[in-house]
């Protein structure tokens, strides 16, 4: 009955794992063989299992049974062949026994492979075995041993994947066709109980599981699991019987009898208590004897942990590659980082076991094979898993990128779904597969290092930001110093250092006071009253005894109201300072040069009408009307150059202007009072626009009044006819500092494009008596008084424009 069901068994598993790799990888060559295999192994422990429960004995069954398992021994070598692609080089070794296999199979169903039908008192009914079926369990024998030590030797070959499936190839044939060889002992007189009938579907159920599943977990670690697992079911077994017994034992010498249902409570209790001591067992047996193991996982866990507090890229890209490596013992590793510009993945870092870096950069594509199959996968790769899937153009992409990276692993390094990383492991030294154990603790590594790396770019980022701003204020053309909402120095560059006069190492962190006046004290004002200065200029002290110009521009960096951090912007103005000194010379030199080559001109033309009269005075001396009109015009012409002269002298000379507080409105409406009997005559309107709240002016009022009347007498000789002249005030701001201007236009037809660069300059002009000066002067009192005079042409006529700066007090009372 046992050896029956145990045939049973062993069919029903066969098609069952017939059923599974034909689904699951049925494409390929090693796959197939399997399923013959398996189908060989039905047929006979079917046939035998019909064989024993028929009616009556049938040796037809019998040698039918034993018909499938002929092609069992020839069946298993081919597949270790092909498993280790030695089909081609042991081509007319499998040919002969494939020849010796159909050679039996004729005699099968004769005397000469099973003779009669015989009864053994452990196996029922068996077949007495002819002269060939001795060359068939000969045949067998031979394929185990060979297959066996074929699968030995492979694994001093092999590493990684192969490895692990080699083991579980190398169990299946131990256990499954060395039980299924025991049953075959009765036949020849050695009666053993038929249990070994039971171990046949394991051959089956290890090589599927090979075949099938790309992640294999460890025979070892399937062996630890079983002794850990009978050693602290058989101690805490024992020790709840023990327990049980003595407590029923109690229970009924102090009660008196016996409950059943108070005992089941007991035991149910006692359970749930020692289930966290079985823990505590298997922990202790682990480490008594996996200590390496138990240790190295410990530590890749404090790796693990570690991790987020590395923020040096460097430090950081080696330690994610080198940790693995040495703490599991893997022969290389590589890690490569993205390349956003290229939407590639670049090898940054690559180590082997013996401590030498590969020089050799890889790059692989971000769109397409690994990267493709890492995104859709979401999980670490194993090279095996490529070779369970059906294959297209991403999977042979990603094949190749493995074999250049020598890859048997990888995990992407994901940080908020985007891969920023891949780190990729070869086979393990030990030849061995990765463990479940191993995926496990390395994936948990891996999530924690895409973090850490999203931390050390953000850190690396920060920090080459910093060193940027730096770099930036080191080397501003300006000085720069920050003042927080204290009044405290938080920022202070070199060019600042060179201004002011002050080390950094003296200001950084100090209050605003240890500053020279009086820059201590405009910024002191910026910071408490709001004031913002934009391009004010004072002159600051440098400790020795020298005052250079500064500019001063202050703004607000605070993001919030209630801060009032600042950040102050310092000018040394002493090189453009002297550089508008070397202007103004070059311009009056070029002045001086166009005011002689002018001034000869003017002084010539009378000169040359002298001249002439003088060379005809000694013929024409008689003649009294010739006299008169030479010495009339004589006088007229050293009148006029004695005059220009006078007017050059008056230019030249250096004035001592009367400064005071004035009323623009005042100086135009007595401008226009000095002119309004010729504006009456030539019936020229006059129309104001004056702003009410307009400021007042300093400056010299007879020179200024010089200047409107200037402007106005222009306007005025060119309407002889009449038209209108517009006269407005307004305010404006430049440089930081109120200005008023005053616009003066006509409808007199304006100025020629050609002249209105030449209107300032001296002795120009278009009028026949008119000397050219009167404009050069006006420009020269305007800039005296630290403004702007400028003219344009609009629609009826010519528009000036005159800036001068509004007149402010001080908090002391002092004129600014």
């Amino acid at each position: 009955m046992v050896y029956n069901l145990g045939l049973l068994f062993t069919c029903l598993t066969s098609f069952f794992l017939i059923f599974i790799v034909y689904f699951k990888a049925r494409e390929r060559k090693l796959s197939r063989i399997f399923i013959l295999i398996n189908l060989s192994g039905a047929i006979w422990s079917g046939g035998l299992f019909i064989f024993h429960i028929y009616s009556s004995p049938n040796i037809f069954l019998l040698r039918l049974a034993h018909l499938g398992i002929i092609f069992l021994p020839v069946l298993y070598l081919h597949f270790l062949l092909s498993f280790f692609n030695l089909t081609r080089k042991k081509r007319k070794f499998l040919l002969s026994f494939y020849g010796l296999t159909f050679f039996l199979v004729p005699f099968s169903f004769s005397k000469l492979y099973v003779s009669s039908i015989i009864f053994n008192p452990v196996l029922g009914y068996v077949n007495r075995p002819g002269p060939l079926y001795y060359i068939f369990e000969g045949i067998f024998l031979f394929a185990i041993i060979y297959g066996c030590l074929l699968l030995i030797k492979g694994l001093r070959k092999v590493r990684g994947f192969r490895r692990s499936q080699i083991r579980y190839y190398l169990l299946g044939s131990i256990l499954g066709l060395g039980g299924g060889a025991t049953t075959f002992l009765p036949l020849f007189g050695i009666n053993i109980p038929p249990v070994g009938i039971y171990l046949v579907p394991l051959y089956g159920i290890c090589i599927t599981y090979a075949i099938v599943r790309y992640r294999l977990m460890e025979i070892r670690l399937v062996l630890r699991k079983g002794i850990i697992y009978f050693l602290t079911t058989s101690f805490v077994t024992t020790f709840i019987i023990v327990i049980l017994f003595l407590f029923t034992r109690f229970y009924h010498q102090i009660i008196g009898f016996k409950s059943f249902s108070l005992t089941v409570i007991f035991a149910f209790l006692l359970a749930l208590i020692l289930q966290p001591l079985r823990e505590k067992i298997e922990f202790w047996i682990d480490k008594l004897f996996y200590q390496r193991r138990v240790n190295y996982y410990s530590t890749l866990k404090d790796a693990t942990r570690k991790l987020v507090s590395i923020l040096e890229m460097s430090e950081l890209l080696n330690f994610i590659v080198n940790t693995p490596i040495e703490l599991i013992g893997i022969e290389s590793g590589q890690l490569l980082l993205l390349n956003e510009e290229e939407n590639n993945y670049e090898v940054k870092v690559s180590y082997s076991s013996s401590g030498k870096r590969d020089k050799k950069k890889v790059t692989i594509s971000g769109k397409k094979g690994l990267v493709k199959i890492l995104k859709d996968k979401k999980d670490f790769l194993l090279k095996e898993y490529l070779f369970s899937v059906k294959s297209d153009p991403e999977v042979k992409m990603a094949k190749e990128q493995l074999r250049r990276l020598h890859s048997s692993l990888v995990f992407p390094l994901v940080f908020q779904s985007q891969i920023l990383g891949i780190l990729s492991l070869g086979e393990k030294v030990s030849g061995e597969a990765y463990s479940k154990d191993d995926l496990e603790l390395l994936s948990l590594f891996a999530g924690e290092a895409g973090i850490a790396l999203k931390n050390a770019q953000l850190f690396w980022r920060i920090k080459e930001m910093k060193s940027y701003n730096e770099r930036i204020l080191e080397n501003m053309s300006g000085g720069l110093i920050g003042l927080d909402s204290k009044g405290r120095i938080f920022a202070f560059n070199k060019k600042a250092e060179d201004i002011t006069g002050h080390p950094s190492s003296n200001i950084l962190g100090k209050r605003v006071e240890v500053l020279k006046e009086p820059l201590a004290t405009l910024l002191k004002n910026s910071l408490r009253k709001g004031e913002v200065y934009s391009g004010l200029e004072i002159n600051l002290s440098r400790g020795n005894g020298k005052n250079i110009p500064v500019s001063i521009s202050t703004s607000r960096i605070g993001l919030k109201r209630k801060e009032k951090e600042i950040i102050v912007i310092l000018n040394d103005l002493s090189e453009r300072k002297g550089l508008e000194r070397q202007i103004r010379q070059a311009e009056k030199l070029a002045s001086l040069g166009t005011l002689a080559a002018r001034m000869a001109h003017e002084i010539k033309n009378p000169l040359v009408s002298i001249r002439t009269f003088a060379e005809l005075l000694p013929s024409k001396f008689k003649d009294e009307e010739f006299r008169e009109q030479f010495s009339s015009l004589a006088l007229e012409e050293v009148e006029r150059i004695d005059n220009l002269i006078t007017k050059l002298l008056n230019f030249t000379r250096s004035k001592d202007y009367h400064f005071e507080v004035l009323s623009v409105e005042m100086l135009i409406e007595e401008s226009l009072s000095s002119l309004q009997i010729q504006i009456s005559k030539q019936n020229i309107k006059v129309r104001r626009d004056y702003l009410p709240d307009i400021p007042s002016i300093y400056g010299d009022k007879e020179e200024l009044k010089q200047v409107f009347l200037n402007i106005l007498t222009n306007s005025v000789e060119v309407m002889p006819e009449g038209g209108e002249i517009f006269i407005a005030t307004r305010k404006k701001k430049e440089r930081g500092e109120l200005f008023v201007s005053i616009l003066f236009s006509d409808t007199g037809g304006g100025i020629p494009q050609e002249n209105l660069d030449k209107i300032f300059d001296p002795f120009f002009t278009t009028k026949v008596k008119g000397s050219g000066l009167g404009l050069f002067i006006s420009y020269k009192i305007i800039h005296e008084h630290h403004g702007n005079i400028q003219v344009r042409n609009i629609e009826k006529g010519a528009e000036f424009s005159i800036s001068l700066p509004a007149y402010k007090i001080k908090e002391e009372g002092k004129i600014k």
